[in-house]
């Protein structure tokens, strides 16, 4: 795949660089990149920072769940499990008795979905900007024509539909801009190898 492609693409590591995965799935894909002399892009934009209001986010829901209040729980819990299905935490509980019964039964589980879309995280936040990310690159890179991207399988419908539709991607990344885009890596980051076999940043889009 990666010989057949002008360039890579990356999911990112959360306080790291690809190149620090050392035997890792990233740092094998970068190895190979490398040897082939073949840019490698970022446009996750998530951070420790970004890592933290997914929690916060997982509180606020958990505190709307379960703390008693003089609201009715007709309101308070719809809010509740909105806010907690976005998160990590949402992901691993709506997607941990799937992936225990695909065990079980030696079966393939997918995990993307297009109704991923309509949640609000962490998760979904980095999609809506990766596929910003890949229309910048197919934009802006004149030389890259063929884009391979590695991303963890939850990511890849998501992304395809906010490919297919930019305007809901652009209304959803508004919707981020008090919570998640000031805490963000925003920029698509473009690596280029060294004659040492190290990376550089070469530009940012």
């Amino acid at each position: 795949m990666i010989t057949q492609s002008d360039a890579v693409m990356l999911e990112g590591i959360t306080n790291g660089h690809f190149w620090q995965d050392i035997g890792g799935f990233s740092g094998s894909l970068s190895d190979i990149a490398c040897s082939q002399q073949k840019k490698i892009y970022q446009a996750d934009p998530r951070t420790m920072k970004t890592t933290y209001i997914d929690a916060a986010q997982t509180a606020v829901g958990l505190y709307f769940m379960f703390s008693p209040g003089e609201l009715s729980p007709l309101y308070t819990l719809p809010l509740a499990l909105y806010l907690t299905s976005g998160t990590l935490l949402g992901i691993i509980l709506r997607y941990s008795p799937k992936a225990i019964a695909s065990l079980k039964k030696g079966t393939e589980m997918s995990i993307s979905n297009n109704y991923e879309t309509l949640l609000y995280g962490e998760t979904d936040y980095a999609n809506v900007m990766i596929a910003k990310g890949i229309s910048k690159i197919s934009q802006k890179s004149k030389n890259v024509k063929k884009l391979v991207c590695f991303h963890g399988e939850a990511h890849s419908k998501p992304i395809h539909a906010y490919l297919k539709h930019p305007a809901f991607r652009k209304f959803k990344q508004l919707l981020y801009l008090p919570t998640y885009e000031p805490f963000s890596e925003t920029k698509v980051r473009e690596y280029t190898s060294t004659s040492e076999g190290m990376w550089r940043l070469s530009r940012q889009i």
